[in-house]
């Protein structure tokens, strides 16, 4: 009799325990998934434990009132799984807190990436299919629920006392860290952003000396300026073992090849605002000087008018040219905002080849169409921003470099060239540091082969990288910093880089102080206005 009540007792409790985990790992998602801290799973979270206790207090009460506590149960483990799920991937992403009232502005745009497909994009899809998911996980958690209910009625209530009273010696997460907290912080966020930063138009203006009859900026004397913005291009290249084995070959190739043709190459680390995703948090940071590590400050900084690189260049008289292929169109706010003479974003490249990642084509067929195009006519100074795509994630898809760029047409030759295909996903891989560096090896390669034949040696060519990719490509804990190269054949133009940290050669040196991605428009307008020297004095050097 005794062994009868026994198993009564004992299998009800590890169905129970099963419930728990089950439950816990699916509202813990915020927790373990962003960095895979799989302990997460088991150990108790505050809002995990709400919602299993209001399911097992619903076995003790009659049917109808039982049918509503678990039905509003279901709901509210629902709203915290979906918003959970909303946190895990921001977090894992791109390494910032899911903002519920501006993330989900962009689904449509990523659900278009994800799929390749415009359709899953549209309103009545997404609509559709948020409700086909919140009605089966609404009946899934309700016959959990259900379940734990019955199993609950059948322990009796002095078990239920004896697992609530281990509840409290088990080790909980912070509660100032659940997702409720998360979720009403992100709901009552102030939404006015203060922009307290000095405006470079003021910095240029102070920098500038009275000697500048013949250039607007006189230690630049008006020369070709080219930023590239190289996506993925992280840290963890050089502090990743699996990653630098493979990419060290490439660096010095690259270094020893322009170094031949006369470049001169100044590098360091820069903390980028953002990991992983949300590229223009990062562009807006480095144009403007400001730290826009949000998307409500960024919204806030479009109204503001606020003066930026673009503007320095355009009031210079240099043509300014942004080339964007990964990006479909632009807001008037944001065209507004910026000041470049000239956009070419992803239909202005009549590229008809086969999709290769975000943006669709490879870079060199970018870099190819800017130079027979918009490059190719001389109408005096000139600003190059160029968006690079072809190291952006999943790092499954790498075009085959073509070594005679003139014979590249609408990119229909990439569907016979031999690309490199790796097996990577967007949220798995199982060759992730094969493509993910392979992807950023082409990308050199295109970069440093389009310096060399067509750019004025005598340029100003400025390489960065918007941001670290996301874990697990990047280590676990890592930095935030993104590798920033500065070229030119004219080494007396890059050499006062030098006294902003900069060191010599193509890879930059490891350091836990690295310049702040906003600090480096101040310090480009030190040197192209002649203000480094007065920096050299300082210093002695």
């Amino acid at each position: 009799m005794q062994g009868a009540v026994s198993k009564r007792t004992v299998l009800p409790l590890f169905v129970l325990c099963l419930l728990y985990l089950g439950v816990n790992a699916l509202i813990s998602f915020y927790r373990w998934f962003p960095e895979y801290e799989w302990r997460f799973i088991v150990i108790p979270s505050i809002e995990g434990m709400c919602v299993f206790a209001l399911s097992l207090s619903a076995g003790f009460f009659r049917k109808p009132l039982r049918v509503t506590l678990l039905f509003l149960t279901a709901c509210v483990c629902g709203t915290l799984v979906w918003f959970g799920f909303g946190e895990g991937v921001s977090m894992q992403a791109y390494g910032m807190h899911f903002d519920i009232r501006k993330d989900l502005a962009f689904l449509p745009d990523f659900l278009i990436m994800i799929f390749h497909s415009e359709t899953a994009g549209k309103l009545s899809v997404i609509i559709t299919g948020a409700v086909i998911l919140c009605s089966l996980g609404a009946g899934v958690f309700y016959a959990l629920f259900a379940l734990t209910a019955s199993r609950a009625a059948r322990l009796g209530k002095r078990v239920l006392f004896l697992m609530a009273g281990l509840c409290v010696f088990l080790p909980f997460t912070e509660p100032e860290g659940s997702l409720p907290v998360r979720l009403y912080a992100t709901l009552l966020e102030n939404s006015e952003h203060s922009i307290e930063q000095e405006e470079p138009e003021i910095l240029y203006t102070e920098y500038v000396t009275e000697n500048t009859v013949s250039y607007a900026f006189p230690f630049l004397k008006d020369r070709d300026v080219f930023l590239f913005i190289f996506e993925s291009y992280g840290e963890t290249l050089l502090s990743k073992e699996d990653h630098f084995s493979r990419m060290e070959p490439a660096f010095y190739e690259t270094e020893n090849i322009l170094s031949e043709a006369g470049f001169s190459c100044f590098s360091r680390l820069i903390e980028s605002p953002i990991t992983g995703g949300k590229s223009w948090l990062a562009d807006a940071t480095l144009l403007t000087g400001i730290r826009v590590d949000s998307q409500g400050l960024f919204d806030a900084l479009l109204n503001t008018g606020f003066y930026n690189m673009t503007h320095i260049f355009s009031d210079a008289d240099y043509r300014t040219i942004m080339s964007a292929p990964g990006t479909s169109k632009a807001g008037n706010a944001w065209k507004s905002f910026y000041r470049f003479t000239e956009y070419y974003f992803h239909d202005d490249f009549g590229y008809k080849g086969p999709y290769f990642c975000f943006g669709s084509m490879p870079d060199q067929y970018q870099l190819n169409w800017l130079r027979k195009g918009p490059l190719a006519e001389n109408t005096g100074p000139l600003f190059l921003m160029s968006i690079l795509v072809s190291s952006h994630t999943p790092f499954n898809y790498v075009p085959q470099y073509i070594d005679d760029w003139d014979t590249l047409g609408d990119g229909s030759e990439f569907r016979e060239t031999k690309n490199l295909i790796f097996e990577n996903r967007w949220l798995s891989g199982k060759e992730y540091p094969e493509g993910y560096t392979a992807s950023v090896a082409y990308v050199l390669r295109v970069l440093r082969d389009f310096m060399r034949n067509e750019i004025d040696g005598s340029s100003l060519v400025i390489i960065v990288g918007d941001h670290q990719p996301r874990f697990p490509i990047r280590e676990r804990g890592a930095s935030s910093s993104v590798i920033m190269h500065i070229f030119s054949q004219d080494r007396d133009l890059v050499f006062p880089f030098s006294f902003y940290g900069f060191n010599e050669g193509i890879i930059p040196e490891r350091t836990n102080d690295p310049m702040k991605m906003e600090s480096f428009l101040p310090c480009l307008i030190e040197i192209i206005s002649g203000k480094w020297i007065e920096r050299k004095h300082v210093t002695g050097m």
